[in-house]
């Protein structure tokens, strides 16, 4: 699917399997990550969110929601979460 960027405007490709791979190495690096409790609890409150796209990017920042919601310490930019 081919996404722009709300924050640079940047237009990319990505794939699922491109952000569970981002996901892994966050996992694998000292990055605090949010727990599968809460993480699925984001992810619930985003998709039935109004500014979520169809490619899985919030239209408020520009965020893949699964990137942001997996880091404990990020919000919602709506603060929904």
């Amino acid at each position: 699917m081919k996404v722009v960027c709300k924050a640079c405007q940047y237009t990319s490709e990505i794939h699922k399997q491109t952000i569970e791979k981002e996901l892994l190495r966050l996992k694998n690096s000292s990055t605090v990550m949010a727990d599968e409790a809460l993480y699925e609890t984001r992810l619930k409150v985003c998709s039935d969110c109004r500014h979520l796209d169809i490619s899985g990017t919030c239209m408020m920042c520009g965020c893949y929601v699964m990137l942001r919601s997996a880091l404990k310490d990020n919000k919602c930019p709506k603060k929904y979460w």
